[in-house]
């Protein structure tokens, strides 16, 4: 179908501009006005994770709370003995995720692979760490789903061995009582 679109059906604009189409009034009487919002493309939305890995890796957590919706959903299933694990909603609740990341020492996050197709943004790598309270180590193959809209973190879901991050918990409540 070369040349000219015949309908709007199809027309498909270029993936980083959405087109509304909005009819108004103007003194001469109705117009057609076309009307252009960006849409973060998946460069932008790559950028914006990266930001977050950088910020995670400096201690930043107000920066990274910043770039979440403010009804982001934040999930990592996984045994309540591992106390990041769970369902958060909301930047409060996400705090609680970053605390408890704190009762480990040599924290460290390598992302090998990033891969990104729309609002969604998936990396691949390792996360690896001793919690304080047991001095037992893990290191596990992480994976993790960011969804991005209006330029802000909407869902992330965290994926890593979970088996492993429990076994290095595991006694950690005898051991700091």
């Amino acid at each position: 179908m070369g040349g000219k679109a015949s309908s709007i059906e199809e027309f498909t604009p270029p993936s980083f501009v959405i087109i509304f189409l909005e009819f108004t009034h103007i003194q001469s009487g109705p117009a057609l006005v076309l009307l252009a919002e960006e849409v973060m493309s998946e460069q932008a939305n790559t950028e914006l994770i990266q930001s977050l890995y950088d910020a995670f890796g400096r201690g930043d957590v107000p920066f990274i709370l910043d770039q979440l919706a403010s009804d982001v959903e934040w999930v990592f299933e996984g045994p309540a003995t591992v106390p990041y694990c769970g369902r958060r909603h909301g930047a409060k609740e996400v705090v609680g995720f970053f605390e408890a990341l704190g009762g480990q020492d040599n924290r460290k996050l390598t992302i090998e692979h990033t891969v990104a197709q729309g609002d969604r943004v998936a990396t691949f790598g390792r996360y690896a760490g001793t919690v304080r309270a047991t001095g037992k180590s893990f290191d596990s193959s992480v994976a993790h789903l960011f969804i991005v809209r209006n330029g802000k973190v909407q869902l992330f879901l965290d994926f890593g061995d979970t088996a492993a991050m429990a076994a290095a918990y595991q006694g950690a409540a005898a051991a700091t009582h």
